[in-house]
């Protein structure tokens, strides 16, 4: 699903609905294009079209196309995303060797779909890396009718019994789409949050087919709530509430890690240098094998013949033609090939570019701002890729720490 797509244009207060993301969402959605598109690698660049890889004047729709299915993406950016985000993680996340059994089943299973605290740590940090932060959304089963049903509150023994207990959601920060907050002691906390998700279900009409439902999910330090898209289409989208619970923890239990913060839930992807870079390779390597293909074929020019006799010219060995005009002649053309070794070297010097920038978030040094106030808490220097996995590794604490207040 994609939520990228803003009119510049401020909209109305009276056409919001509890889908329309504010304006921090948007600021950083335009950024966010770019890289989730290139982690999809060449498919994705090719379907974005025209947005990426812009048609010449006067350059057919069919030849277009043609070059369009012929590009290849060279995959650098996704490459350094992979790599980087798995680096950290060639050891499992270990820890306290004192820490409560509690703990150490949660880390066996954090989401309850059987991913260990290592796989969904190294998750955290590839979205930590693409989009600038990451999102932790620990939850608990809702058991607001189970309790109408026993109409008694649960006890330790039943959330024993039925296995319930507190797990981590790592929520995409595309889905993320709308909140508020204040400060509270000096201290930011978020007030509202607004999360999108799309279901798959079973289609009424076709056992066999799947349709997709859309929800938003409201949460309220007091309150969680539940929307669906009951009609409309992306433009003129309808909702209706259609549940309500109770949250009973008392606050929205929300862990955010930032690469670059600029605000409350808003920041800036580290990689997007990179990532323009990779785009910009995109065009010129389509560029250059429009030109490696035009330059090994060698182009007839024919004089003193006429339309009708050029159209009946068959090329190929052993073809013999002819033609009565004494002023007649035919000749081969070749390129000198500069313009091939030109688009060449440009794109040698745009890879080395590109590896510079990815070697960036590796270099150790003291006077970046991400890593600043972290080096001198280590007193050394460290390296802007270390400094995301302390801060990622806080996170991780914090959701276990909510983690321990839902149970």
């Amino acid at each position: 699903m994609n939520y990228f797509d803003f009119a510049h244009d401020d909209e109305a207060a009276d056409s919001a609905t509890v889908a329309t993301p504010n304006a921090a969402y948007k600021r950083m959605a335009r950024r966010w294009a770019l890289p989730q598109i290139l982690m999809q690698g060449t498919l994705a660049m090719r379907d974005a079209g025209r947005q990426y890889l812009p048609q010449y004047p006067k350059e057919s729709d069919d030849r277009y196309q043609t070059r369009l299915a012929n590009s290849v993406l060279y995959d650098m950016y996704r490459d350094i995303v992979t790599t980087y985000s798995a680096r950290p993680f060639s050891a499992p996340v270990q820890l306290a060797e004192d820490a409560d059994i509690f703990f150490q089943m949660l880390a066996q299973n954090v989401d309850l779909t059987g991913r260990n605290l290592t796989t969904f740590a190294k998750e955290r940090l590839q979205d930590l890396l693409v989009y600038g932060k990451t999102h932790i959304l620990v939850e608990y089963p809702n058991t607001t009718k189970l309790q109408d049903m026993l109409g008694r509150e649960l006890t330790l023994a039943d959330e024993q019994e039925l296995q319930l207990r507190p797990y981590m959601v790592g929520i995409s920060p595309p889905s993320v789409i709308n909140w508020q907050g204040e400060r509270v002691g000096g201290v930011e906390q978020l007030t509202r949050l607004q999360v999108r998700h799309v279901v798959d279900v079973p289609s009424q009409t076709n056992r066999w087919a799947t349709r997709p439902v859309h929800y938003v999910v409201v949460w309220m330090p007091d309150m969680i709530e539940l929307w669906e898209r009951v009609s409309g289409d992306e433009e003129e989208e309808q909702w209706e509430q259609v549940a309500e619970y109770p949250n009973t923890l008392g606050k929205i239990p929300l862990v955010t890690v930032y690469a670059n913060r600029k605000g409350l839930l808003e920041c800036e992807p580290p990689l997007e240098g990179l990532a323009h870079l990779n785009a910009k390779h995109w065009r010129n390597q389509s560029d250059q094998d429009n030109i490696e293909s035009v330059a090994r074929v060698p182009m007839l020019f024919f004089r003193g013949f006429s339309k009708e006799d050029v159209a009946s010219v068959e090329i190929g060995p052993y073809k013999v033609f002819g033609n009565k005009d004494p002023q007649s002649d035919v000749e081969v053309i070749e390129t000198d090939g500069s313009a091939v070794k030109v688009g060449s070297d440009a794109l040698r010097q745009l890879e080395q570019q590109m590896q510079s920038l990815a070697l960036a978030p590796v270099e150790r040094k003291s006077g970046n701002p991400t890593a600043t106030e972290l080096a001198i808490e280590a007193s050394r220097e460290i390296s802007d890729l270390e400094a995301y996995v302390m801060l990622l590794e806080d996170g991780l604490q914090q959701a276990l720490a909510l983690s321990a207040e839902w149970a």
